[in-house]
């Protein structure tokens, strides 16, 4: 066998050994395979709507326990993590990647779920503009979860503008908590109370 011929034949191997070990680590931990099929952004329309559902390939739809269990803890985290934008745009701060890393973590831990990344504005602004921006924003956030090892078909990003405001009024402390990103948990489990 020539020289070539085994660096090949060696290749060949090392390639399936790691495809093995890859699938086995993924169906031991029950961890969700990404199809590589990019995230889907929703246009803002009623809420409920599944942009993305589940696509072959990805984990079996979580518990409704361990569904409520994930949504508790991304609540938790986005509280105390905010995401920060500059104004008027879609650009993430820099000091809230480390915010967007622990919730990468944790969704990954979140097999079976499907995840909507919500963007709100605050009331300031048309209404046109602040759809555009939230819109923006939810897809800059999962953009970055998906960077982060989180798989693209788990995530939905969906921009719903001042809609849905915290707090009604125009001062700076109801704008800041109404210009925020939720993370939902939007599994079938939840969704038809686990029957």
């Amino acid at each position: 066998m020539s020289t070539s011929a085994k660096i090949i034949l060696g290749a060949l191997i090392s390639a399936l050994l790691g495809w093995l070990s890859y699938n086995t680590v993924c169906n031991a931990s029950g961890a969700a395979i990404s199809t590589g099929a990019p995230a889907k952004s929703a246009t803002g329309s009623a809420p409920g709507s599944t942009a993305n559902a589940p696509s072959a390939g990805t984990a079996p739809p979580a518990s409704v326990e361990a569904a409520r269990a994930c949504q508790s803890e991304l609540d938790a985290l986005t509280k105390t993590k905010i995401i920060e934008f500059q104004s008027g745009s879609a650009y993430i701060a820099p000091e809230s990647l480390t915010a967007i890393k622990e919730l990468a973590d944790r969704i990954k831990q979140c097999a079976g779920t499907q995840i909507e990344v919500q963007g709100h504005t605050d009331l300031t602004g048309t209404a046109a503009v602040n759809q555009k921006v939230s819109l923006a924003r939810a897809d800059s956030v999962v953009d970055e979860l998906v960077k982060l090892g989180v798989p693209a078909a788990q995530l939905t990003a969906k921009g719903y503008g001042s809609a849905q405001p915290l707090v009604n009024g125009l001062t700076s402390a109801a704008n800041a908590k109404n210009r925020r990103t939720a993370l939902v948990v939007t599994t079938s489990a939840i969704s038809s109370g686990g029957q």
